[in-house]
């Protein structure tokens, strides 16, 4: 019985080897499989047993395919390696060089049938089958001769891994032995003694691969020519899908000459050619520039695209330092990124540069650079872009915004138009323009700025009525309108313009920005885009232009009332006050009692009052500057203290502190206290307490109230319900909350329950009646008035 072939199953990929183990164990029983993940392992197992052929992948953990042949070489040179690997050119021949016995792509249709022929002829060259470790040969197993010497040519052919075939001068084949894959199941019988034109009428080849062949014998044998080739696909199903056949002349003594044809598995080879003609087209026709570089940055391969973007010849740039054609300033950058990828194997950098043109511009590129040592390329592969145009983009867009910033701060609306029409020039490269007003009286546009060049083009610039011309349109539409041949647009106001291409720009309510040129579709997208932009931004700084002349309007109005209003009080505090001392004074020296003299006092008292108030609206109506935490309790009962209250009561009711002007607060407590004791009397009781809902504070009376109709009417001038009143001191109340930027209300004053009322640990009381009675909820008489002021920044 044969001795069984021990085979070693090398690879971490389990599915490849339980089906390999399988397949070749169903090819023949002989076949004795097992399989480790490790090539440490495999060396392990060569020590313990005995293994006649190991079948290895290429990729091992740790360790590669090619260090275990290494390896097993040099400890155990006698048994052969086989390496099954993905289809790379460089693999194989690194396998073989290495000292593989066979190399089988790993993957390939019929690839596990290939494998066990291949197997037996390794396993039989080596003579390793039934070796046991460590010992010799067993001697030579070739049949011996008549003479008792070894068929030499038979052990020849037996052993070779080709196809073998002998064809006579008449096309009959002499001999033949199928070692590339099992024969055809078309060939019923074999080969021998039938014609070559039998591979054609079995369906095994076409009827001009065979002619070709034939061809191929005929030159041999007769003469014609030393060898010759043929590459053919067989048509019936066959582990080998393409054929390498070489004849080559034979003499046999006596017997004439003959063909002895070779055959060899070819669709590796041509698969990958290609997959290699493939890549070629592809980095022949994409228009990014692909290079390879060395460690130092010399050039080993350069694509043609770099013709069309730089304008060199690719074999101009091989075997150039690439850093050379580098702009100095991002030379040494460049440098650097490309030495931080040399020493990270597999990384890839990023980076933008400008680079030399063979005409001496510099051009943006834009690379991606990716270490591939260890791979087919064994160097560094440059992809790159040209950018030029984007980089340009980038700079006119941060150019812009510069601009607009700075003309964002126009004064008014002629300085925006200046500036937009500057900005426009200079930043977008568009000379030719100008900007139109609406003019609502007019109803029309009317020009407000042009540059220089417009003006010497185009003359004294038009202004466009309603109804007419393509601004007009643009203006009323609100929609951008591009022309790119205004010989062909209607609605001309100008058919002899020298214009041929235009942008016009709505800006809304406020006009139209233009922009020419003397060429036809002078603008792109990327123009259309930023004269965009920079319309959006003519027309906001428009608008704010013209908040900023409102104000200014406003303000002038304002000075010029607060110069008649100090110009007012001067009166009121010179002119008036004095006849009015000069009066008091002489009542005093009037020694009677007369019913119109305390007439005459009350009234000297009434227009005392009157001056007072009228200087305070007068010169404390400005809005505070400064605000400091203030505690309300403390300023509420020190301004009751400083008015004429009489027999009333102050309630004081878990007041808070807040963010205030200390002396206008008192101010704004003394007019809300003097109108509760004017409206409710000389016995009412006032509270004072924080509002629960919101920030803020009160002052409530129980007074008669104010009735709903006339709330809107307190806080105005002059109008008071209390007969004797100013009518300004709600007024002054309304006029410091302003200033302090808060609201004050007025409301029903609720009775008992109301925010603050009850037993609190924060509610105070004040007997301010000497009576030591602080009021009774009891005594509460009437709805009252509440004053409520909100908005408070609480301290």
């Amino acid at each position: 019985m044969a001795q069984s072939i021990r085979v070693l199953l090398v690879d971490d990929d389990r599915a490849f080897t339980a089906t390999a183990a399988e397949r070749l164990e169903e090819a023949a029983e002989r076949f004795d499989v097992a399989a480790v993940e490790r090539a440490d392992e495999a060396l392990d197992r060569l020590a313990a047993r005995r293994v006649d052929c190991i079948v290895s992948g290429y990729r091992l953990p740790e360790r590669s395919g090619l260090w275990l042949i290494d390896a097993v070489g040099e400890r155990h040179p006698a048994v052969p390696v086989i390496l099954a690997a993905p289809a790379e050119a460089s693999v194989a021949g690194r396998a073989l060089d290495a000292g593989a016995a066979e190399y089988l792509r790993k993957g390939a249709p019929g690839s596990h049938a290939l494998l066990a022929n291949r197997i037996g002829d390794a396993v039989e060259r080596s003579g390793s089958a039934g070796r046991e470790r460590g010992g010799a040969a067993g001697g030579d197993d070739s049949p011996p001769d008549a003479d008792g010497e070894p068929d030499w040519p038979g052990a020849v052919v037996e052993h070779m891994s080709e196809g073998v075939y002998v064809v006579d001068g008449e096309g009959r084949f002499r001999f033949a032995d199928h070692r590339m894959a099992e024969p055809p199941a078309a060939i019923d019988g074999g080969l021998e003694g039938r014609e070559l034109s039998v591979l054609a009428e079995t369906g095994v080849l076409e009827p001009a691969d065979v002619r070709r062949v034939t061809e191929a014998v005929d030159a041999v044998v007769g003469g014609d020519a030393p060898e010759r080739h043929v590459e053919f696909e067989p048509r019936v199903e066959s582990p080998t899908a393409a054929v390498d056949l070489r004849a080559v002349p034979v003499a046999a003594g006596g017997s004439g000459r003959f063909a002895l044809l070779t055959t060899r598995d070819v669709t590796e080879r041509r698969e990958r050619e290609r997959e290699l003609a493939r890549y070629e087209a592809l980095v022949e026709e994409v228009t990014d520039i692909v290079t390879v570089l060395d460690g130092a940055g010399v050039v080993e391969y350069q694509s043609p695209a770099v013709e069309h973007v730089l304008g060199y010849d690719p074999d101009e740039l091989v075997d150039e330092i690439a850093f050379d054609y580098v702009h100095p300033e991002d030379r040494e950058a460049v440098a650097e990124r490309f030495a931080e990828l040399v020493e990270r194997p597999g990384s890839t950098e990023d980076i933008e540069f400008r680079m030399r043109t063979a005409d001496g511009e510099w051009r943006w590129i834009e690379s991606k650079a990716t270490n591939r040592r260890g791979t087919s390329f064994e160097g560094y592969v440059v992809t790159s872009r040209d950018v030029t145009e984007r980089k340009r983009r980038e700079q006119r867009l941060s150019a812009l915004h510069e601009a607009t910033r700075a003309f964002m701060e126009a004064p008014d609306r002629e300085s925006v138009a200046d500036r937009a029409v500057e900005t426009a020039r200079s930043v977008l490269d568009m000379p030719v323009n100008g900007l139109w007003f609406y003019e609502p009286d007019a109803d029309a546009l009317e020009p407000a700025a042009v540059t220089d060049e417009a003006a010497d083009l185009l003359g004294e610039a038009p202004t466009y009525d309603s109804g007419e011309s393509l601004s007009w349109e643009a203006f009323r539409s609100g929609e951008i309108q591009v022309h790119d041949d205004l010989a062909t647009a209607e609605g001309l106001l100008n058919p002899d313009t020298p214009i041929s291409s235009e942008l016009i720009l709505p800006l809304g309510e406020y006009g139209v920005m233009n922009l020419g040129a003397t060429t036809e579709q002078a603008f792109d997208e990327v123009d259309v885009s930023l004269a965009r932009i920079l319309a959006n931004t003519t027309e906001a700084a428009l608008a704010r232009a013209d908040r900023e002349e409102e104000l200014r309007r406003r303000r002038r109005e304002l000075s010029r009332q607060n110069d008649r209003l100090e110009e007012f009080a001067s009166i009121v505090s010179h002119d008036l006050r004095n006849p009015l001392n000069v009066l008091a004074g002489s009542l005093e020296m009037v020694d009677a009692d007369d019913d119109h003299l305390d007439l005459c006092e009350r009234s000297v008292e009434r227009m005392e009052e009157l001056v007072e108030d009228l200087l305070t609206l007068t010169r404390e109506g400005e809005r505070v500057q400064s605000t400091e935490p203030v505690d309300v309790e403390r300023v509420a009962r020190t301004s009751w203290a400083t008015v004429a209250t009489g027999d009333a009561t102050l309630r004081v009711e878990g007041t808070r502190v807040v963010e205030a002007d200390e002396s206008r607060l008192r101010q704004l407590f003394e007019n809300l206290f003097r109108n509760a004791v004017e409206h409710a009397g000389a016995d009412a009781t006032v509270r004072v307490g924080s509002l629960d809902d919101e920030p803020g504070f009160f002052v409530a009376d129980d007074g008669p109230g104010i009735p709903p109709d006339r709330r809107d009417q307190v806080f105005e001038s002059g109008f008071s319900t209390a007969s004797g009143g100013t009518g300004l001191g709600l007024s002054i109340v309304a006029q410091t909350a302003d200033a302090h930027g808060w609201d004050v209300r007025v409301t029903d004053a609720d009775a008992p329950g109301d925010a603050g009322d009850g037993p609190d640990a924060n509610q105070s009381t004040d007997d301010t009646d000497g009576s030591g009675d602080a009021g009774d909820d009891a005594d509460w008489d009437g709805p009252g008035a509440r004053f409520e002021v909100v908005g408070v920044d609480e301290g």
